[in-house]
């Protein structure tokens, strides 16, 4: 678990910093604070091991990106059909400069280290 590896409780402050080496610098990202108000387990370690939830708006300030959204998650019926979701959402949002990946994709790593082939 994340709380647990930096070693901080509820209640503790934590400074978050955007990653220098990140495929999509942000010159205008800024390190912030942030009170622990929780922690959770979703029983999937990449998940339980890097991600943290934050208010929309505290990181959209961080980041320095204004009003705007940097990614969206959809939750499907069918995960064999989140290929043709991926495909119908991107074709409604016309392209670049937004990109779609399908829960395979974005796993495609995890996947292939399992030895895993897409359905």
């Amino acid at each position: 678990m994340l709380a647990r590896w930096l070693d901080v409780a509820i209640g503790d402050v934590v400074t978050v910093r955007p990653r220098k080496d990140s495929p999509d610098p942000m010159p205008a990202a800024t390190p912030a604070r942030f009170r622990v108000g929780g922690t959770f387990h979703m029983d999937f370690d990449v998940y339980d091991e890097m991600l943290g939830v934050a208010p929309l708006a505290a990181v959209q300030a961080m980041l320095g990106r204004g009003d705007q959204v940097m990614g969206v998650e959809l939750v499907v019926n069918d995960l064999a059909a989140s290929d043709e979701v991926a495909e119908a959402v991107d074709k409604a949002l016309g392209g670049p400069p937004y990109k779609v990946m399908d829960w395979y994709a974005l796993n495609e790593q995890l996947f292939k280290a399992l030895g895993h082939a897409r359905p």
